[in-house]
Order: structure tokens, then sequence, then C-alpha cells
């Protein structure tokens, strides 16, 4: 971690930086939490967005063919009431990339979330005080994503795993909504283009195929949707898979690269 913030309760450190690994540039955005409360953290250009335990990090990493990178200066917001810092990100810049190949996009990323207690967190003014003042509550979530196209079965292949991790009130659990932003994407996933509501870590109010596995405490997915006739028109996108509570509101984010027929 290359540079710390001690302000007031808050102290953490956060970097942004790449590197070559094996054919590809992984770039990787990353906060820690080095006080004794919960953190949240908006990191604008990094889709970096959430809760951030005690002693823990949280990070966003995306493996890209060329290494065609920039750095600028972006937003980082932390706190319960947020406060603003202006920080040094590196981002990736697709305007300057013209890509021959189709390579494998992947994700991985952590960000944390009270997902046992949302029955009883009503608003994000709530979720915010309680992850403070609570961390205890706060369970980490971790994600893998990739998105590949098979040019033989003419086909986008994705697959998505996360693990949520129990805490120490009760063990692995709760009800939450679990979607992402890109309906397209969700129809795909869930054969739906809205979120789908989870219990006790199985889908529940909606029928799963036999494509689509479900264990207690991870979850892993694996869907397709048809290319386009003219692959030309294959783009790729970024977008999040959202964790929601109950009422409706986003408690979790996680981002994600992948290959649409758009």
């Amino acid at each position: 971690m290359d540079s710390e913030i001690v302000a007031g309760a808050f102290n953490f450190a956060y970097n942004s930086w790449t590197w070559t690994h094996e054919n590809g540039h992984r770039l990787c955005h990353c906060v820690r939490n080095k006080s004794t409360s919960g953190l949240f953290v908006d990191w604008n250009n990094t889709s970096l967005r959430g809760f951030v335990k005690p002693n823990e990090t949280n990070y966003v990493m995306t493996t890209y063919e060329f290494p065609k990178f920039k750095s600028e200066k972006a937003t980082l917001w932390y706190g319960s009431k947020p406060s603003k810092l202006e920080v040094d990100t590196v981002s990736y810049d697709p305007k300057i990339v013209t890509q021959a190949s189709t390579p494998k996009l992947e994700t991985v990323a952590k960000t944390s979330a009270p997902l046992e207690l949302l029955d009883r967190i009503r608003s994000e003014s709530e979720l915010m005080t309680a992850a403070a003042s609570s961390p205890q509550i706060l369970q980490n979530i971790s994600m893998k994503f990739s998105s590949s196209i098979d040019h033989k079965a003419k086909v986008i292949r994705y697959s998505c795993s996360y693990e949520i991790m129990p805490t120490v009130l009760s063990g692995w659990g709760g009800e939450y909504l679990l979607g992402f932003d890109d309906p397209k994407l969700n129809l795909a996933m869930f054969g739906t283009d809205g979120p789908v509501a989870f219990a006790q870590g199985n889908l529940y109010k909606f029928v799963s195929s036999d494509q689509r596995e479900f264990e207690r405490g991870r979850n892993s997915f694996v869907f397709s949707s048809e290319l386009s006739k003219n692959e030309e028109e294959t783009s790729i996108k970024s977008g999040l898979l959202k964790f929601y509570s109950p009422f409706g509101f986003a408690v979790a984010q996680l981002p994600v690269r992948y290959y649409s027929a758009d």
C-alpha cells in the first residue's frame, strides 16, 4: 500500500497499480482499513465501492490483453458521512486500443456487507451507521467473473462464482436479492431481467435451470448467450453485480467486464 490516510477515527491505505501477468496485464485498485471501525469507500472510476472490515482489504482486479493504461486524479469518498480525497488512479484507456483478438475477460473483486441482518436495516443511512459502529456484522464477499467468446459454438460464455463468509453472530445466511445492472446479462444468468431473491444461500421465488449450481456459502453460475451473426457488433462492456436489501436499496456491488452481442 503506497498511500496512507489518517483522519479522525479513520486510518486506511490505498493503491492503484498495474503489472504483467502471464500473457496479460493486470490492473488493481485496493483499500485496506487499518482502523477499528467499518469503513465505507467509494472510489470513482474504479467501481470499488462498499464497506471494508477492520484489518481487511477490499479490491478490484481486472486483466487486459494490452498495457494501454493512463494515470489521472479520481475522487475517493470515505466514511459514514463521506469525506472527499483526490487520489492518483490508474485506468484502462480503451479508446486507443484496436483488438484483433477476443481474449478471455476476467474480474476478481472483494467487498463486504451485513447480509445476515438486512431484514433489520431499512435504509442506506441505517446501513452506514450499523456498518461503522458494529463492523462485526460485515461479511466478506469475494467474486470471480469471466467472459469469453466460443467462435465455434457461436455463443458468449460467462462464468460467475462468489463466496460469502460467515460472521461470528449466527453463521452464513440471511435474505438478499442479487442481479446485474445490465438487464440482458441478468436475463442470460437468471432467466429474468430483474434481481432475484436468495435466502440461506439458495434461490427461492425462482426455479433454477440445470446449468446453475447453488451451494451453501458459495454460489457458482455458468451461462451463455448467442453471438451476433455479425461478430464485429460484439463489444466489451463494464457492469456491476449488485446485492440488494429486501427493502430495495443496494448494499454491495462487484464490477464485471464482459462481451455483449448488442
